[in-house]
């Protein structure tokens, strides 16, 4: 690029009150003048000619408040809007801020700058931009000339187009263009352009940047380039692009994760299929193994069972033989004379016996069923006792429950006389309808429970009104105790109390107003209560607080909100409004400190001052704003009325009184709720006392219930019925006894006939010998019997064991057919290692020989569901039902042959190994990604530019360092320096040229990188995380040293502060110039121009000169704006002067003064003037 360049004049065009105004500027310009005068609109100009208003704020260093905070912007500045009157003093127009600018041969010229065309405060101005190289000022057409009819000439600012036609339309540019036209004019990139705009903005409110700047780092990393933002973009773009894989592979790795369990849960199927047809083979071999055992125990039961039947033929025969043989004796017997007769004795002797025995059997029956009776008479006793027992407790319950009846109304009573008559009506033996009993008890006791459940809710409701009003009566004491300690009552803000509080903690010496005023004596006391209702509890609660601890005060008061108000302090002493004669204020006087209370009237003055206070009689006469005595009030077209009384906030007697009338109201509302509390109490007794008896009543009716005496009273029935069939029982079996004993007499008469014959006639011997025979032929007819019956069971277990071996035989088979079955469906599943000998890997591999046939069923059954599970699972949204999936496969499970496949019959098996290759695939894809994130871009680009960076930086130290070498200011010289913060110190060693090249180091320093990429992806849009901003890996320390011992010493910030505010400046206004100058050179930069606002404030004259000095042989040019400070200096080559005032009217006059620095002197002995007449211009010198 060709020259440096600098600022010749600078034309403003309705921009705010400029109408049309040509500034000369020699270089550096200082703009002096009062406040609000234009200075900083001047540099507003300038820096919204170079930046089209992008990016910049107006009027920054008047800024308090956050950017947030509506100021002066654009379109006010264009329409000239008065912030006193609220109105734009401009209608829709068009602005110009132009800049001309001149090449160091002065005889090249050149004019930039931007057009604004603003229609409303709203609206959005339209802003374009003009670069018109080699023309001056006068030749750009800024202002075109109208004739109106009269013949009149009228100039108007040009419109776009106009311009557009008068320098071309490849001249003037919107202002997206227009910055990058002038970043290639004035700059040599837009980049470039870019971090000299920062710059500027930065050093224009030195306020700010200091405000902005804790410490000399802060202040450092504000005005260094920033970090490697672009090649960070690239880094970010690749981790994007990262992720982007990282996410297909997370979607993969997932969708491969659910094929995964799906093989998972199939192989677990599998295997528990084999669990399953592994215990049914072990089963089936095992009852094999017990069916054959079986089948020969069963061959050898037969065999004995055969040899035994044999043994008991033999013993048969015998047994018939000698039955034959008695037979045939006992016939010859019986053959003989007189035979007759013995039988008739012997059929006597039989019939005897059995009647003997019915007539014992008949009285033991006897005996029993007149235990009976007596047994069934007690118990009809009981019952009858029980029953009467019920018919007591429900008298007993009826008599209880009548408390509680009496709370339960008239359909209570009659349910209770109905019950009680029903009650007492049941008797044994005689019917009754269950539901005349039932139906009245339960509508008593339905009504008990509802009257119990109603007086429960009236107790729990008077309970909780005595509990609030006793807590509520409480807190009137409680803020009956806080007003008595306060002697004042509050104003009606909220949590205003709270706000003194803090008050008190932090801001010990504000005041609410109330406290600072007292009523005049001349008004009446009853007067008190209408001002203070006119004035309300916002004024009377506004906050003011001496300069000593304003500002803590306001903090205070603006974080409480709520509407509460603190004076402005400052305001009020510099304007000192003073209240009319018959004014509210005027009747209102200070108490305590003077000067609060004048503030305080002072702030009424400016709020109330217009507040007549009039006697009742005197009527408004035409004021807006109206207080009368008598309590009536007008103001600004609305009236009202309070009854008089005296004050309750001015005068500390007055507050007294209010406090103690108020702890007294507050007191007698806290006695009437104790009070209400008592009558809630007592009614929560009664309710409760209510409840209580009608739950006893209940309680009583329980005991009694109607199913009770109904089933005591079937009880009793039921015992009667059996003592009647009892009874009857008792006669029948007296008439069977009678009747057993006659026969055994008739029978026992008719024995004793026979026998007297038989020994008449001598026939005993032949008894007694067939009597022989009889006993011996029965014992050999039982010998024969039981010869035959057991014959009979032997022959019955052999055909029974004969069934068993054949039973046997065949479940034999069966086993060994099942156990064949089983063998071969469990090769099928089993690994083909083990296929050739089955028995072997079952019963010795798998240990099958250690199971218990009792354990088979329920090892089948586990191994059963825990197939069932995992097909469950299979089929469930954890398988192949997953959305993810679900519709890309359309898997589906084959229970019986334990396979999932798709719909073309692919298995899952294939579909996975896909997918794990695509897997593999994409994380190669990843790693190389990665590997070319780490070498080639974050190694090769990103890597280089920081150590570009850390060398620009030390060599911006170094040459911040030379341009203050020789600089004193005082006793003092300041250099900077640089400190590696510990934990960026390695980083920083990484760094280094020579140490990249080694492998370790590139190997660590790519570690380093790679441990942070997660840091790197978390970074927002356009930030650069604080690891790659090589501004924060050192400590900025200031050097210091003194002009007589000449050695440097590090000056905290700590003991900075220490210093004056002019101590603390210097190093700071040195550091940005030096920056500034630096950063010019860097980029090349032709105007080389620092704004600065309010600029060396508190910085003596020594020091300020030598920082001129300093920014002269830097070579940066100023635009100073302060209220005092001129350029007449020999630290500067050249400079300008304005002197801006403004009229009441807002209209703007400039006067110009410039300075050139005298040349040097010819010879010893030549003396020439301070200052030569031609280097002192009023007004724009000649051009040459």
């Amino acid at each position: 690029m060709s020259g440096i360049f600098h600022i010749r004049r600078i034309r403003l065009i309705h921009f705010h009150n400029f109408v049309d105004e040509t500034l000369p500027v020699r270089r550096n310009l200082f703009l002096v003048g009062d406040n609000q005068s234009g200075k900083t609109t001047v540099l507003d100009a300038v820096h919204f000619a170079l930046t089209a208003g992008v990016e910049m704020e107006f009027n920054a260093a008047a800024r308090f408040g956050p950017r947030s905070d509506a100021g002066r912007n654009l379109a006010s500045i264009v329409l000239r809007y008065d912030l006193e009157k609220d109105v734009a003093l401009r209608g829709q127009c068009v602005a110009y801020a132009a800049v001309e600018v001149r090449e160091e041969d002065d005889v090249t010229f050149h004019t930039f700058g931007v057009g604004v065309y603003a229609t409303s405060i709203d609206a959005q101005p339209e802003v374009w931009g003009f670069i018109a190289r080699g023309k001056g000022l006068e030749e750009v057409g800024l202002v075109m000339e109208d004739t109106d009819l009269d013949g009149s000439v009228r100039r108007r600012p040009a419109d776009r187009g106009e311009l557009e036609e008068s320098l071309g339309r490849d001249k003037v540019f919107d202002k997206g263009r227009y910055r990058t036209a002038l970043a290639q004019f004035l700059y040599r990139d837009r980049d470039d352009y870019r971090r000299v705009m920062e710059l500027i903005t930065a050093a224009k409110s030195y306020r700010e940047l200091v405000a902005r700047a804790r410490n000399l780092d802060d202040l450092f990393i504000g005005l260094l380039p920033p970090p490697a933002e672009s090649e960070f973009r690239e880094v970010r773009d690749a981790l994007r692009a990262i992720d982007g894989i990282q996410a297909d592979l997370g979607d993969l790795e997932s969708e491969l994760g659910i094929l995964r369990n799906i093989l998972d849960r199939l192989g677990e199927a599998r295997r528990e299929t084999e669990k399953i047809a592994r215990y049914g083979y072990v089963g089936a071999e095992l009852a094999t193994r017990e069916a054959r055992r079986d089948h020969e125990e069963a061959s050898a039961a037969l065999e004995e069972a055969r040899l035994s039947a044999g043994s008991a033929t033999d013993r048969l025969a015998a047994a018939e033989s000698r039955e034959s043989t008695l037979t045939d004796s006992l016939r010859t017997v019986r053959g003989g004379e007189g035979f007759a007769l013995v039988e008739r004795e012997a059929e006597a002797r039989r019939d005897l016996e059995p009647a003997e025995h019915d007539r014992d059997r008949g009285r033991e029956d006897l005996r029993r069923r007149d235990v009976d009776l007596r047994r069934a008479r007690d118990v009809s006793v009981e019952a009858l006792r029980l029953l009467e027992d019920a018919r007591r407790l429900a008298r007993e319950a009826v008599r209880k429950s009548s408390e509680g009846v009496a709370h339960c109304g008239p359909e209570a009573a009659r349910a209770v006389e109905a019950f009680a008559d029903a009650a007492l009506a049941i008797e044994a033996g005689v019917p009754v309808d269950p539901a005349v009993v039932r139906k009245p008890f339960h509508a008593l006791r339905a009504s008990l429970s509802g009257t119990a459940l109603a007086a429960g809710r009236m107790e729990a409701r008077a309970e909780g009104e005595f509990r609030r009003l006793c807590d509520e009566a409480g807190r009137k004491d409680h803020e009956a105790d806080a007003v008595r300690e306060r002697a004042e009552v509050l104003p009606d803000l909220p949590r205003y109390g709270e706000l003194l509080a803090a008050l008190r903690e932090q801001a010990a010496g504000a005041v609410p107003l109330y406290r600072l005023l007292d009523l005049s004596p001349e008004l009446p006391g009853s007067v008190g209560s209408v001002l203070e209702c006119f004035l309300g509890p916002r004024v009377l609660g506004a906050v003011a607080a001496p300069a000593s601890c304003h500002a803590a005060a306001r903090a205070a008061v603006l974080a409480h909100g709520n509407g509460v108000e603190i004076l402005d302090t400052e305001d009020l002493r510099k304007r000192g409004d003073l209240a009319a004669p018959g004014t509210l204020p005027a009747f209102l006087t200070p108490v305590g400190d003077e000067e609060p209370g004048l503030l305080a009237l002072s702030y009424l003055a400016r709020i109330a001052g217009d507040v007549r206070v009039l006697p009742p009689e005197k009527g408004r006469d035409g004021h807006g704003r109206v207080v009368w005595t008598d309590g009536r009030m007008y103001d600004e077209g609305a009236e009202a009325r309070v009854d008089p009384g005296p004050p309750r906030f001015f005068g500390e007697e007055a507050r007294k009184a209010a406090a103690l009338a108020e702890e007294s109201r507050i007191r007698l509302e806290a006695e009437g709720m104790r009070r209400e509390a008592g009558i809630a109490e007592k009614e929560a007794a009664d309710r409760r006392s209510v409840a209580e008896a009608c739950r006893a009543a209940g309680e009583a009716l329980d005991a009694a219930t109607p199913d009770l005496l109904l089933a005591r009273k079937d009880h009793a029935d039921a015992a009667a019925k059996a003592v009647a069939d009892v009874e009857a029982s008792v006669a029948s079996a007296t008439a069977a006894v009678e009747a057993a004993e006659a026969r055994v007499c008739q029978c026992g008469a008719r024995l004793a006939e026979l026998t007297e014959s038989v020994a008449a006639q001598g026939l005993e011997r032949l008894r007694q010998r067939a009597g022989e025979l009889e006993k011996e032929l029965g014992s050999a007819r039982r010998e024969k019997e039981e010869a035959l019956k057991g014959l009979e069971r032997r022959l019955a277990a052999v055909e029974e064991k004969e069934k068993r071996l054949v039973g046997a035989g065949s479940r034999r088979e069966a086993a060994e057919s099942e156990g064949e079955r089983r063998r071969e469906a469990l090769r099928n599943l089993i690994e083909p290692a083990h296929r050739a000998d089955v028995d072997d890997y079952v019963f010795r591999t798998m240990r099958g020989s250690q199971i218990q046939p009792a354990n088979i069923p329920d090892l089948v059954l586990s191994a059963h569901n825990a197939r069932t599970k995992a097909f469950a699972v299979i089929q469930s949204s954890d398988g192949i039902r997953n959305e993810r999936i679900y519709h890309r496969y359309g898997f589906r499970l084959d229970e019986e042959h334990r396979e999932v496949r798709d719909p073309s019959g692919r298995p899952v098996e294939e579909a996975y190994g896909v997918r794990e290759e695509e897997v593999r695939s994409l994380q190669t894809a990843l790693d190389e990604k990665t590997r070319d994130l780490l070498e080639r871009v974050v190694m090769a680009g990103l890597v280089r530019r920081l150590q570009g960076q850390v060398r620009d930086l030390e060599e911006t130290i170094r040459g911040i360092n030379r341009l203050a070498a020789d600089l004193s200011f005082g006793q003092s010289r300041f250099q900077f320096s640089l400190k590696k913060r510990p934990e960026y110190r390695r980083l920083l060693e990484l760094l280094q040229e020579e140490s990249i090249l080694q492998p370790a180091v590139r190997e660590e320093l790519r570690d380093f990188f790679q441990a942070r990429l997660d840091e790197f992806k978390r970074s927002r849009e356009g930030d650069v995380p604080e690891v790659l901003d090589y501004r924060r890996w050192f400590e900025y320390v200031l050097l210091v040293s003194s002009r007589r011992d000449g050695e440097a010493a590090e000056l905290p910030r700590q003991r900075l502060r220490f210093g004056s505010g002019g101590e603390q400046a210097v190093p700071t206004y040195l550091l940005v110039i030096a920056v500034a100058s630096l950063l010019f050179n860097r980029t090349g930069a032709r105007l080389r121009l620092l704004l600065l606002d309010e600029a060396f404030l508190g910085i003596d004259a020594g020091r300020r000169e030598v920082l001129l000095q300093f920014a002269d042989r830097a070579g940066v040019d100023f635009i100073v704006a302060t209220p005092e400070l001129d350029g007449v200096t020999p630290a500067l080559q050249a400079s300008s002067t304005l002197l801006i005032e403004k009229t009441p009217e807002q209209d703007v006059f400039v006067s110009d003064f410039h300075w050139r620095r005298p040349e040097a002197q010819a010879s010893l002995f030549e003396k020439e003037p301070d200052v030569r007449p031609e280097d002192l211009v009023i007004g724009f010198p000649e051009k040459p």
